[in-house]
């Protein structure tokens, strides 16, 4: 069962800067699609915010071939955030 998702809100920004970003992907035969569309500029995480809680993560797991867990550091430099104005999910949720 495919669920797409689609949402609108309206943000005034004083700089009127507007991207879109889109990502789409190929799952069982069937493509998946994501779309975003930000306003204003990039920006830090506000400290304790559930932003921060999101992009701030400096670990990262992934499953091995036996069954088992690796865990890894990941290194980088703060991300930037930006307002979303309008997304787009297409996904057939359950079959991922």
């Amino acid at each position: 069962m495919t669920l797409p998702v689609r949402h609108s809100i309206e943000i005034a920004d004083a700089t009127g800067d507007l991207s879109a970003f889109d990502y789409s992907w190929k799952f069982q035969r069937r493509w998946n699609h994501l779309r975003v569309e930000t306003i204003g500029s990039p920006r830090p995480a506000v400290t304790g915010s559930l932003d921060e809680f999101i992009v701030d993560h400096y670990w990262a797991y992934t499953r091995q071939r036996d069954g088992g867990c690796r865990e890894y550091r990941v290194d980088h430099r703060p991300w930037q955030i930006r307002r979303a104005a309008e997304f787009e999910f297409d996904c057939d949720a359950r079959a991922l």
